[in-house]
């Protein structure tokens, strides 16, 4: 409680969200979502900072089949995740 009362909004806001991660890769997919979800309704600006665990949440969502309701940050394209992977870890491979 005193890191998040000491700490930036978006830096709780980050942390809280990679918490949930934790519980969602743990196997917990409905608490993580939950915890989201109440992060969420706060109405705090979505971190840029986030777009790599946004898009691990979105095939973690796609997998199990448990998304929670209005996401905040726009969905990509899973075949454009994965390409973009390919490239960023095997740059002189070509994925296609």
């Amino acid at each position: 409680m005193k890191e998040i009362q000491s700490d930036n909004l978006e830096n709780v806001y980050c942390h809280v969200t990679n918490k949930a991660i934790e519980w969602i890769v743990a196997g917990f997919i409905i608490e993580g979502n939950e915890l989201l979800e109440n992060l969420w309704r706060y109405g705090i600006e979505h971190s840029r900072d986030l777009w790599l665990q946004d898009e691990g949440l979105q095939i973690m969502w796609e997998i199990s089949g448990l998304a929670p309701l209005k996401i905040p940050f726009q969905f990509k394209g899973l075949e454009e995740i994965e390409n973009e992977n390919w490239s960023r870890f095997y740059p002189s491979w070509s994925h296609t």
